[in-house]
């Protein structure tokens, strides 16, 4: 069980849709040590949640969705801005 002064450590981000409506899904521990976490970590810190656009997506677009702690956000692919574009890059191990 995690404190309440300590940080959520679990991003999951999920990416669904576009021309094959295929959906992928991945979980990263931010506690842990590496490359890829430390820089996730430093995007979550970055990025203000709530200020991520939604709306509907494009026709076979991707739809997007955020989840670290008690915050989700669901953003459509031409909402992702860059921070948000890579940190599901990292996330999704594509990058």
């Amino acid at each position: 069980m995690t404190s309440s002064s300590q940080p959520p450590s679990l991003l999951e981000v999920r990416r669904s849709g576009g021309f094959a409506g295929l959906t992928t899904s991945r979980t990263l521990d931010l506690a842990t040590s590496g490359a890829r976490a430390e820089e996730a970590r430093s995007l979550v810190r970055r990025i203000d949640f709530s200020q991520a656009r939604s709306g509907p997506s494009h026709p076979d677009g991707y739809v997007y969705r955020f989840r670290i702690g008690d915050t989700e956000v669901t953003v459509a692919e031409q909402h992702v801005d860059d921070d948000l574009r890579r940190l599901a890059e990292l996330v999704l191990d594509e990058g």
